[in-house]
C-alpha cells in the first residue's frame, strides 16, 4: 500500500471525527453505537510521531444486545506513516482481546503481545520480510491512497497484522459515487471496498465499502458493512481539524 499513498499527507495532528453507527434489525436501521477518531502529535522513542486513537461505544441501552468497547492506539512516523507500536483493546459481546505491537525501524520482525478470552498471555516475534500496517494505521493508510490514478476494479495490496498473524488483503477502488449523509448533505465521493479477514465480527471477503471525499481530506463519509448478523452503516456526525478546506461538499 505504501508505494500508492500521495507524497502529501491528507490529514494533520488536531483532527477529530466522529460517527454514528447504525445497526440493521429486521427492517429497520438502529441507531447504536458512537465512534470517534483523533489524531495527535506525540513522542515514541524520544522521536515525534503520530498517533491515531479510535473508540466505539454501543449506546447503553442496547448493551444487553450486544455490548462494544473497543479501543484502537497507533503511533507512526511523521515522514511516511509507518507503524511504530499499535494496540487494541476490544470487548464484543462476550469476546475480550488484547493486542499489542511493536515495529522496530528498520527490522523485518513485529514483537507481538496477545491476549484474550479463554486464551493466556503470549509474546511472540512475527517475520514480516515486508511492511504491514497494524489495523489503525492501515485505516488512516487509505485515506492517503492516490485515487486518481486508479481506474476502477484496480486492486492495491495491503498487509495487516491481526491476531498475532500477517494477512495480505487488498482494497478494490470502485469509482466515483456522490453520497448522502444523514443531514442531508452531499458529498462528492471515491468509492472503494476492503477485503476483511474472518473473525468476530466479519465472515471474510469484501465485506466493507467505505465512500471517502473527493478532495484533499480523503474522510470517511459513510462506512458499510456486512457483519455476522446483519449489517451495519456508520455516517459522519461531525468533524474539526482538517488539514485542507471541505471542497467536496456540495452546496
Amino acid at each position: 500500500m505504501a508505494e500508492n499513498m500521495n507524497e502529501e499527507i491528507a490529514f494533520k495532528p488536531g483532527e477529530k471525527l466522529t460517527y454514528k453507527a447504525f445497526y440493521n434489525w429486521g427492517v429497520i436501521w438502529v441507531y447504536a453505537a458512537d465512534v470517534n477518531f483523533e489524531i495527535s502529535q506525540k513522542y515514541f522513542a524520544s522521536k515525534s510521531a503520530i498517533c491515531f486513537e479510535t473508540k466505539a461505544n454501543s449506546i447503553p441501552r442496547y448493551d444487553w444486545f450486544f455490548k462494544v468497547r473497543d479501543t484502537f492506539k497507533s503511533y507512526v512516523t511523521v515522514e511516511n506513516l509507518q507503524p511504530l507500536w499499535a494496540e487494541r483493546n476490544t470487548s464484543e459481546g462476550r469476546v475480550k482481546i488484547y493486542e499489542s505491537y511493536a515495529f522496530p525501524v528498520g527490522n523485518n520482525k513485529i514483537y507481538s503481545t496477545i491476549q484474550g478470552t479463554n486464551k493466556p498471555l503470549k509474546r511472540d516475534t512475527i517475520d514480516a520480510k515486508q511492511t504491514a500496517f497494524d489495523v489503525l494505521s492501515a485505516v488512516y493508510g487509505c485515506r492517503n491512497l492516490d485515487f486518481e490514478r486508479c481506474k476502477v476494479n484496480d486492486k492495491i495490496p495491503v498487509r495487516i497484522v491481526l491476531d498475532n498473524q500477517i494477512h495480505s488483503l487488498f482494497i478494490r477502488y470502485l469509482g466515483r459515487q456522490v453520497v448522502i449523509d444523514k443531514k442531508q448533505q452531499s458529498f462528492r465521493c471515491f468509492k472503494f471496498s476492503s477485503f476483511m479477514v474472518a473473525g468476530t465480527a466479519f465472515k471474510g471477503g469484501e465485506d466493507v465499502s467505505v465512500y471517502v471525499t473527493d478532495d484533499q481530506n480523503r474522510i470517511p463519509i459513510l462506512v458499510e458493512a456486512k457483519v455476522l448478523i446483519g449489517s451495519v452503516k456508520a455516517y459522519l456526525d461531525s468533524y474539526e481539524g482538517l488539514k485542507y478546506p471541505m471542497k467536496s461538499l456540495i452546496k
